[in-house]
């Protein structure tokens, strides 16, 4: 009996000892973003995930443009960075291998997106580096429903999906210009309210109103006072929307949009149907999942989502837009 206490003691040890080692075996992967010009990139967001699938790591690089995520096994990972704003494009790599106990750099340098680093004209990534998000609870109305309200940095969908859409919408976008944008021409450009702007959330109890700046017209009011759609809709740029409370969730409906927007650069009918539901988890930020269904033009629905930010002592600018007499020269 002692030998057999003696062995078991032994193997016990050994067991402790493997767990021990394969601890420490675990590595570090730093990630390091600057710009097209070596400057550093703050709060850009950062998403890594073992190439076999599984858990998703997310974090965001500092003011000096890192990130460290530590605690990684030996394996392959895949990191993705979202495009951010209108400043950087999407940068992804596959397959960056993690050996045992490494401790493994990677610089990444971003490329300039759509503004091409125009200094001063994104404020969404100037915002996000700027200023850290703000921690708590989030906050309640006197009878008890999240307080959506605030000055919020709209940000992208970090995990974008395409819109499968049917082979009429597609041929249309693919023939479609900058110069066809509605913008290019003062007119409402982002209809479901998720481009990477500053929106204002104003609440009340019988209605939400959210206004964004950069974007002519591109305003949601949503009517909480139990009124249906009207049977008869004129159709408008940003829909008709009613809302309701689903426990901590705002369900908004909003149908009755005419056909001359864009979904992104993708066409539309008059059918168009969008649900948004907003939670807020907490002080800082804003949950937006968007569903849009089309039966004439999407194949399926399209669901995006996005997390908003809180920018205290923001405020929504005046914006206005000079129609353009020029757009036969955009590219």
């Amino acid at each position: 009996m002692p030998a057999r206490v003696l062995l078991f003691s032994a193997a016990f040890i050994a067991l402790l000892s493997g767990a021990a080692q394969a601890q420490n075996s675990q590595a570090t992967l730093t990630i390091v973003i600057h710009d097209p010009d070596g400057r550093p990139v703050a709060g850009a967001p950062i998403q890594l995930q073992a190439s076999s699938g599984g858990e998703l790591r997310n974090g965001a690089s500092g003011k000096d443009g890192s990130y460290t995520f530590s605690a990684l096994p030996a394996g392959t990972f895949d990191l993705v960075i979202p495009r951010i704003g209108f400043t950087f494009q999407k940068f992804e790599r596959k397959a960056i291998t993690i050996l045992r106990s490494e401790a493994q750099r990677l610089e990444i340098g971003l490329q300039w997106a759509g503004n091409l680093g125009t200094v001063g004209d994104d404020d969404s990534a100037i915002l996000r580096a700027a200023r850290a998000v703000p921690m708590g609870p989030a906050p309640r109305t006197p009878d008890g429903k999240p307080d959506l309200s605030g000055v919020w940095n709209g940000q992208n969908d970090t995990n974008p999906q395409e819109p499968a859409v049917l082979p009429w919408a597609e041929q249309i976008r693919k023939n479609r210009s900058e110069r066809d944008d509605p913008s290019t021409l003062c007119l409402p450009s982002d209809i479901l309210l998720n481009s990477p702007n500053v929106f204002e959330v104003i609440q009340t109890p019988k209605q939400v109103l959210i206004v964004g700046e950069y974007n002519v017209g591109a305003h949601r009011q949503i009517f909480l006072d139990g009124r249906p759609h009207p049977t008869e809709i004129n159709p408008t740029w940003m829909g008709h929307s009613i809302g309701r409370w689903e426990g901590d969730m705002l369900v908004v409906d909003t149908l009755g949009f005419h056909d001359r927007s864009w979904l992104g650069a993708y066409p539309h009918t008059e059918k168009l149907h969008v649900v948004t539901r907003y939670s807020r988890p907490d002080l800082g930020h804003l949950d937006i999942q968007i569903t849009v269904e089309d039966p004439d033009t999407l194949a399926r629905p399209w669901t995006l989502h996005h997390v908003w930010e809180l920018v205290p002592g923001e405020e929504i600018q005046e914006f206005v837009c000079e129609n353009n007499k020029d757009p036969q020269h955009i590219k």
